[in-house]
């Protein structure tokens, strides 16, 4: 009994280039659909390892939080004074990066809009309606280090989705995100606007 050694994704790339001048389409077609389901490894490969990564600093990144929120909190005693009379509801604040030099912060200002009738079809913009974000917003909000390591792999499964049907797929990405939506619901923290 002898076991087949599965060739490198290197291998795979020289078998195909050789098929292709050879004119071997079926070939072609045979070593491409190995290829993709390699991709789809190493994609599952690297969510892997960003969710351990992210899992491994998780304890670090909220004790930083907690001690950034405390330095807040005792040196601008006036803040949410401030930022209430601005009707602000909080604020980001981004590290210098290859865009900025200086570190910058953005005032979190939820925005009003009509409510408008719709009749038809679709969800499109239903949080956004109801509570003044999208969903993306409302995930980039309330997320956690481990929503965002659920991220990460609903990220790796939609690649392996779209590379093993061809088309573009982001089913795994939205319920991460409608699970974040939910649970700042329920914890009291996304009120609708009106």
């Amino acid at each position: 009994m002898t076991t087949e050694v599965k060739p490198t994704y290197e291998q795979l790339k020289v078998l195909a280039m050789t098929a292709l001048t050879d004119g071997n389409d079926t070939e072609f077609l045979k070593i491409s659909g190995q290829m993709r389901s390699f991709k789809a490894e190493i994609a599952k490969a690297e969510a892997e390892k960003l969710k351990k990564e992210s899992e491994a600093m998780a304890g670090d990144r909220a004790k930083l939080a907690e001690k950034l929120l405390t330095r807040i909190v005792n040196q601008m005693k006036n803040l949410p004074t401030e930022l209430g009379a601005l009707k602000a509801t909080g604020f980001t604040f981004y590290l210098p990066s290859e865009d900025s030099i200086t570190p910058r912060v953005r005032l979190s200002v939820p925005t009003l809009k009509a409510k408008t009738a719709r009749s038809g079809g679709g969800s499109t913009g239903k949080s956004k309606g109801e509570y003044g974000l999208t969903l993306d917003e409302i995930y980039q909000k309330f997320k956690t280090a481990e929503d965002e390591a659920k991220m990460s792999e609903a990220i790796a499964k939609d690649e392996a989705i779209r590379l093993e049907k061809g088309k573009s797929n982001s089913v795994n990405q939205y319920n991460v995100k409608l699970a974040v939506k939910k649970n700042a619901i329920a914890l009291g923290n996304l009120k609708p606007v009106s």
